[in-house]
């Protein structure tokens, strides 16, 4: 028979009878095989895990200071505007990264809950391999993340879940905090230096106003003119009054006038200096999520794994082809011995 299905390849019927032939020991074995997986797969072999999730949206990239504090920075964005693809791709970067594992199996005594001995050999490994099996972390179809977890203890299982999406924006506000703090020394350092300056720049045209020079320019043409005046009024003690004034002015005036000038100037830069140390300062003092949560981690009510009856039906139908695949060879067997 087999050898005749076998030489007409679509011939349908010929299968169906070869089964119909054998459909008791098909039946059997098939049945046996589903009994068998259903009791291993059940919670005594196989230990039943919760799965909880949540979802989130990443915040658009956006500093406070420029996001609150600035005009027109950022166009059109808002700071309440939803992230797009690389916000996204930079915090699923900190989800999956060793830093929130580590956090989490210091929080929850993760070595002990999952069997492992942290003395024993490749304990981090061991630890490692089983926590990226249990914790996924990937993009939806509508670009939000989630954040799945799966345990032998729901509550568990949901805490992880949430508490890995705080940790996660702990560790990116420490790294933009870090950063921003190491700008504002930078910046806090220049504008120490820019004031001091500017007080020696305040300093010296104080020593010169004591000197009686006060505005070069504006001195310049009063003296030029009382000088005038003196002449035409013949007065001989007020040209010498006016001619020491002027022998002053020409030894310190040009210094006094380049000084006003750097001063406006500098005063200009200190003004600059003190908004973005004001800035920079929000930044380093500011706590902003990161995200915007969809749906939080509710304590599963029903298992997640393993799905017995998925495993039965499976296992049904894969004894089952393997019992034909057997019984195609046993009668090509016996075709082969008639001969």
């Amino acid at each position: 028979m087999i050898y005749r299905m076998v030489e007409k390849k679509n011939d349908f019927i010929e299968v169906l009878r070869f089964i119909w032939k054998w459909k008791f020991y098909l039946a059997a074995i098939s049945i046996v095989a589903a009994i068998i997986v259903a009791i291993f797969s059940g919670p005594k072999f196989i230990t039943p895990k919760y799965e909880s999730y949540v979802i989130f949206y990443p915040t658009i990239q956006m500093s406070v200071s420029k996001g609150l504090l600035s005009e027109n920075q950022y166009g059109d964005n808002d700071f309440l505007t939803i992230g797009e693809g690389e916000e996204a791709e930079q915090l699923l970067q900190i989800l999956q990264s060793d830093l929130i594992g580590a956090k989490i199996k210091k929080r929850y005594n993760l070595m002990e809950h999952y069997g492992i001995d942290p003395d024993e050999k490749y304990a981090n490994t061991k630890f490692g391999i089983k926590f990226h099996k249990n914790v996924k972390s990937a993009l939806t179809e509508y670009t939000s993340i989630k954040v799945s977890v799966r345990d032998e203890d729901p509550v568990m299982a949901a805490n992880i879940a949430n508490d890995i999406v705080e940790i996660m924006d702990t560790i990116r506000n420490s790294i933009l905090k870090q950063r921003a703090n190491d700008g504002m020394k930078i910046v806090e350092k220049d504008f120490n230096e820019k004031k001091a300056y500017v007080q020696s720049i305040v300093d010296s045209l104080n020593a010169l106003a004591k000197l009686g020079v006060l505005d070069f320019e504006g001195q310049s043409d009063a003296l030029s003119q009382a000088y005038a005046d003196a002449i035409s009024r013949g007065s001989s003690a007020s040209l010498r009054s006016i001619d020491e004034k002027l022998k002053v002015l020409a030894v310190y005036g040009p210094t006094q006038a380049w000084l006003s000038g750097e001063l406006e100037y500098e005063l200009e830069e200190v003004v600059k200096l003190r908004t973005k140390y004001k800035q920079i300062k929000a930044d380093v003092e500011s706590i902003v999520p990161n995200k915007f949560i969809i749906e939080r981690a509710g304590v599963a009510e029903r298992k997640a794994f393993p799905r017995r009856s998925i495993i039965t039906i499976v296992g049904f139908f894969s004894a089952l082809l393997f019992a034909i695949v057997l019984f195609i060879f046993i009668e090509n067997f016996k075709h082969i011995q008639k001969k």
